[in-house]
């Protein structure tokens, strides 16, 4: 779908990423409602350095986002990816890729590692595909990604 844009965006309008909530509710899935709430609060902007919110954008419609924050439960060089979600009848397309991509290479510059957490089936496989190792679950993550050719890597292996 060449028509689709990923647009990092410095403002979340929540007029603008409605119909992705109320699709994301619709499949029994809750954190773009906490995506939405967190913002308005105040808790979570993802305005700090390092930070950055990507929406996809297809015509004039978001159908689909993907957020990087700070780790702050780990005080060190590492970033949690936050809140990926497309609609579902623009899955399969690389949307959920092109906005991982976006986020991974925002995320570079700043980060020695990724991590995530999901207890979805279909959402680990997909970020598996896309080179993300599964944890152990220490620290609240599910997933991780060393950035960086030598970063965390020893005589071939990857240190977790």
């Amino acid at each position: 779908m060449k028509e689709i844009k990923i647009l990092k965006i410095d403002r979340l309008e929540v007029h603008e990423i409605r119909q992705l909530v109320e699709s994301s509710q619709n499949e029994g899935f809750r954190h773009l409602s906490r995506l939405v709430n967190e913002y308005i609060t105040g808790i979570n902007t993802f305005s700090q350095e390092g930070e950055a919110l990507f929406i996809a954008v297809y015509r004039s419609e978001c159908i689909g986002i993907c957020g990087l924050n700070q780790e702050t439960s780990i005080k060190s060089e590492i970033g949690r990816i936050r809140r990926l979600y497309v609609k579902p009848e623009y899955r399969n397309k690389g949307i959920g890729r092109e906005l991982l991509n976006a986020v991974v290479k925002f995320g570079e510059p700043y980060y020695k590692r990724l991590v995530l957490k999901t207890d979805n089936e279909k959402a680990s496989a997909f970020y598996k595909v896309h080179g993300f190792k599964e944890t152990d679950g220490v620290d609240n993550q599910s997933h991780y990604m060393n950035l960086g050719a030598s970063w965390g890597k020893q005589e071939g292996q990857d240190l977790q």
